[in-house]
């Protein structure tokens, strides 16, 4: 896992399918670990729906279109899904959005699932193995509270968030963002995509 500096340079039109962070598999038809710290086309997967879609996409000029055309295909996908599925990772992703440490056992728990085949699941399903998953969770809920309570301070942060300590939460922000909290700070507004209402 790392950051990424992204730049665009002249024109660019943009639609962005925001998915939760489970579904990944649930639309993609394939393990979601696939994609991790990767920039696939769709080119070259071997999806023939999804290729046609981002042609059609490409020739539209008409935004509306486009997203009633990724709408339509997207909810094609989500027929396919048995509703038991999707509940259970609902169910997990909302522990970790509201349980400030939260292990893997209770995850799994929650699931029904072994820790072993929770793991394996949770991968391609998240496209991330659970602890990373969750690191990233942590770092979100740091960017949400200095963007909500700028007052904060680096030790209420860390305690806050479940960082053993300030040291480690300092790490944490470099690895993710390239910068400690002081610089991030200095640079942009903390804002988390998301913890965003």
């Amino acid at each position: 896992m790392t950051f990424y500096d992204v730049c665009s340079t002249g024109n660019l039109d943009m639609i962005v399918a925001v998915l939760q962070p489970y579904a990944g598999r649930f639309f993609l038809r394939q393990s979601a670990n696939l994609f991790m710290d990767a920039k696939i086309s769709t080119d070259d997967t071997s999806d023939i729906e999804l290729k046609e879609l981002a042609n059609r996409i490409i020739e539209d000029y008409d935004d509306l279109s486009c997203i009633r055309q990724i709408e339509k295909a997207f909810v094609k996908r989500l027929y396919d899904i048995p509703s038991y599925e999707i509940k259970k990772w609902q169910t997990v992703q909302q522990l970790i959005n509201t349980t400030i440490s939260v292990d893997i056992t209770k995850l799994a728990d929650a699931a029904c699932l072994s820790e072993r085949q929770f793991r394996r699941t949770f991968n391609e399903n998240f496209g991330i193995l659970p602890k990373q998953f969750l690191r990233t969770i942590r770092m979100q809920r740091a960017l949400s509270l200095l963007e909500h309570t700028p007052d904060t301070t680096f030790a209420q942060l860390a305690y806050s968030c479940g960082f053993s300590d300030q040291s480690h939460m300092i790490k944490e922000f470099r690895t993710f963002s390239g910068y400690t909290p002081e610089e991030y700070i200095a640079i942009c507004s903390p804002a988390s995509d998301y913890f965003s209402e």
